[in-house]
């Protein structure tokens, strides 16, 4: 047909393996209990969210992480757990989508 294109099936598979991917790691996001880094995370976004600086937080392995949880908390409301789970979702999709 003119002007109708189709997609891969390359294009499929990815797309079917990130919403798998998504779908997965979203379903009951905080069914397990906090963990204690998660715990001093949260807390070093929270401060840097309400203007704090800290002392390289990347020093720890999840400076990227923490600033971006930073920019979300205002957003968050009592939601914390959540929302830090779901960045580190997004960050774990996009290194899936990167090794694709």
């Amino acid at each position: 047909m003119i002007g109708s294109r189709r997609l891969s099936s390359t294009v499929l598979w990815t797309a079917a393996l990130l919403i798998a991917y998504l779908v997965s790691r979203l379903a009951a996001l905080t069914v397990l209990p906090i963990f204690f880094d998660e715990t001093g995370h949260i807390r070093w976004a929270i401060w840097i969210s309400q203007g704090q600086k800290l002392d390289k937080p990347w020093q720890y392995g999840k400076g990227l992480q923490i600033f971006a949880n930073a920019l979300l908390f205002p957003w968050a409301h009592e939601h914390y757990l959540w929302a830090s789970r779901a960045v580190a979702v997004l960050f774990g999709a996009g290194t899936l989508a990167a090794t694709i």
